[in-house]
């Protein structure tokens, strides 16, 4: 799911708003649509305020309970998220979606209420992991957090650049300037590794700093404690200028001093924590959620995660606000608790937020257990000036307008937050012999309770180190079936290998099978017919230096060829392409024209280029090449089959999602792009699955 929202627009009531959008010419951005979701009470406005594509008449949407879902491009959903946000005057958010599919559970789920359903994590599971009494911990180290520290690192972070946008040079400035301050804080920490992870949808990184774990069982559990870090300035105003001091440096700031804290003090938590600068908020969520979408489909396991998205403004009677709202129940009570048991001159109350409304969301959908603690609450409160900062998104967000006595009970909550999740070396929580934790101690690994007898036929069998080598615990190597034309993309660690087969049919002239790479590592190719090949047995060879590499074989043998590639040295993103010719008949490779004579003696191609690739299916993406002459209209289309495949096209190289001349993102199989005025030379065309797509028919022209 990708996630778009402006929060936090949301504003005081005192605030006048322009009620006029600025322009925005949407014909020149990326006009693919997307189902876009956000609330129904919403719609009618932003149908209002968002401007039609030339020949659009009207948008398809659908509307279930609370919530409306439409076909939108990324120019019209900046659109909309102005609208929502300028009169609505809170935060609720736009959620774009992967698929109408995805779209319609989502919306299902709310309408039905499932969505208060918070936690993977059952809270007895989560309170008796965690270290009960920090009494000692939080009178030696809470007086060590500096607000001048913060106020100063928020000053400097706000005054950066003119804005942190993401997807402009100052977001990429912020993201690392953000890196060589957390990486020169924990310079001298063997144990603090600071790194930033790229994103596919923004050119700025999150910047994440991992303290590992220090126990061997508990360090695969990660507590994660994150802020945003781009910035975005109100449309309505006529100005770029975004300093985003409260939204979000203060944020940023706060966490970065619970940091310094833990690091200055050498703390060794049991699990891992993980701070994260992330990127992209502003404008979708886009870092957060790649982000936890990759740590779902890897099986991390996230204990909690920690939100603070503005901390720097007091914005009603109490000093921090809990959003109760699509956060998890038992992880909220733990950060009331921290404030009961150790921060009486701390205040808090609960608020709601509405649709999603800040990074905790993506987690949160995953399943991960997150929390988000505001500056204000988002509810009138009575008697009580109320309640955002009225400078968000201006150029008068500085640190003077805010409240500089606000951030630093966000980082003592923080502070003993990281502690209580993350345990403390040499101090395992105890456990009784009746709980799961008991054998999660390593000191209990050889107790009679702990030891499980597991027969052959069973899976834990093969678990046990002993049995590694069991004929029953080997497991064959996996194959993957190769399609004439179509390619694959593979990583492969240091001398591991992977396994492929393609069946060559009667009247086959020609097999060639081909791995490209941008350079990276050393990849070897193995062929050989009827059996997989080895390193020392094989048909067809290719072991260059390189990982680019082709084996050939003129005339195959009829039946199925096995390929193996072996990893001389790790590599990443190869591409692997097996394609086949046979006599009379071009279409056969993907580089060929598809009018062809039918003799056999002549064998050549008429002035007419093109593709036609039917009964297409992957579950990545396959990668073809056409050569054509300059001047002419390309016309590139997919149609049939079963699935979602996205289509991109581009001269001289492989197009991705972010980078290509052409580009079509429906959320079917029925893709077209057409390209004009084409240059000579090769295109490529490029077919990506969401999800998978099968029995799909590519065709090509250029005339």
């Amino acid at each position: 799911m990708k996630i778009f929202t402006l929060c936090a627009l949301a504003m005081a009531s005192t605030m006048t708003f322009a009620t006029q959008l600025q322009p925005i010419d949407i014909t020149v951005k990326d006009n693919t649509l997307h189902w876009t979701s956000f609330p129904a009470s919403e719609a009618q406005n932003i149908f209002t305020k968002v401007a039609k594509l030339p020949g659009q008449d009207s948008f398809n949407q659908i509307t279930i309970g609370k919530v409306t879902t439409a076909q939108l491009t990324m120019a019209q959903i900046e659109q909309a998220s102005t609208a929502h946000h300028q009169d609505s005057h809170r935060c609720g958010g736009l959620y774009v979606q992967t698929s109408l599919p995805v779209a319609l559970a989502e919306m299902n789920i709310l309408a039905s209420n499932e969505i208060s359903i918070n936690s993977l994590i059952e809270p007895e599971l989560v309170e008796r992991h965690l270290i009960n009494d920090a009494s000692d911990w939080a009178a030696t180290n809470v007086p060590l957090l500096e607000q001048s520290n913060i106020i100063d690192l928020a000053s400097d972070f706000s005054n950066l650049v003119d804005t942190r946008k993401n997807n402009e040079p100052g977001g990429v400035v912020a993201s690392n300037w953000l890196f060589d301050t957390w990486s020169n804080m924990t310079a001298s920490h063997t144990d603090i590794t600071v790194t930033q992870y790229e994103h596919l949808w923004t050119d700025q990184s999150t910047v994440i700093a991992t303290i590992e774990g220090s126990d061997a069982i508990l360090k695969d559990e990660i507590v994660i404690i994150g802020a945003h870090i781009d910035s975005i300035a109100n449309r309505s105003m006529n100005s770029d200028l975004a300093p985003g001091a409260d939204d979000n440096a203060s944020g940023v700031a706060t966490i970065t001093e619970i940091m310094r804290v833990l690091s200055d003090t050498n703390y060794k938590p049991l699990r891992t924590i993980q701070f994260m600068g992330i990127a992209g908020e502003e404008n979708g969520f886009l870092g957060s959620g790649e982000i936890s979408r990759a740590y779902k489909n890897a099986g991390v396991n996230v204990l909690g995660m920690l939100n603070l998205d503005m901390t720097l403004y007091k914005g009603g009677s109490k000093d921090i606000y809990f959003v109760t709202d699509l956060t998890d129940v038992s992880q909220n009570q733990l950060l009331k608790s921290i404030i009961d048991d150790y921060l009486p001159d701390v205040t808090y109350g609960e608020t709601e937020c509405g649709y999603g409304c800040s990074d905790h969301y993506p987690f949160h959908e995953q399943g991960f257990p997150a929390s988000f603690p505001f500056e204000a609450p988002y509810e009138h409160e009575e008697g009580v000036l109320c309640c955002f900062n009225p400078n968000l998104h201006l150029p008068s967000d500085t640190v003077e307008n805010g409240h500089i006595d606000q951030p630093i009970k966000f980082a003592q909550m923080g502070l003993l937050f990281a502690y209580k999740m993350g345990g403390n070396d040499g101090e395992i929580p105890s456990c009784s012999i009746s709980e799961p934790c008991f054998c999660q101690n390593p000191v209990n690994a050889d107790h009679p309770s702990c030891v499980v007898i597991c027969e052959i036929d069973e899976p834990c069998f093969c678990e046990n180190p002993d049995n590694v080598n069991e004929p029953s615990c080997i497991e064959e190597p996996t194959t993957t079936v190769l399609v004439n034309g179509g390619a694959v993309s593979l990583s492969l660690a240091d001398k591991e290998m992977e396994y492929f087969t393609i069946d060559v049919p009667e009247n086959t002239q020609l097999l060639s099978i081909a791995t490209t790479s941008q350079g990276n590592g050393d990849a070897d190719l193995y062929l050989q017919y009827g059996a997989e090949p080895t390193t020392s047995v094989y048909d067809c060879r290719g072991y260059t230096s390189s990982s680019n590499e082709e084996c050939t074989i003129d005339e195959p043998q009829v039946g199925t060829y096995h390929v193996m590639v072996h990893a001389f040295d790790s590599f990443d993103d190869l591409s692997l392409i097996a394609t086949y010719a046979a006599v009379n008949d071009c279409q056969a490779s993907n580089t060929c024209p598809i009018d062809c004579t039918e003799t056999p003696e002549q064998q050549s191609c008429s002035n007419d280029t093109g593709l036609n690739e039917s009964n297409l299916s992957s579950t990545e993406k396959l990668t073809f090449t056409l050569d054509v002459e300059a001047g002419k209209t390309l016309k590139v289309q997919t149609l049939g089959g079963t699935g979602d495949v996205d289509l991109f096209v581009k001269f001289g190289e492989a197009p991705v999602m972010w980078d290509k001349d052409c580009g079509s993102s429906n959320s079917d199989t029925n893709e077209l792009c057409t390209i004009e005025a084409t240059q000579m030379g090769s295109y490529y065309i490029v077919l990506s699955a969401w999800g998978s797509f099968e029995g799909v028919t590519l065709t090509a022209t250029a005339e």
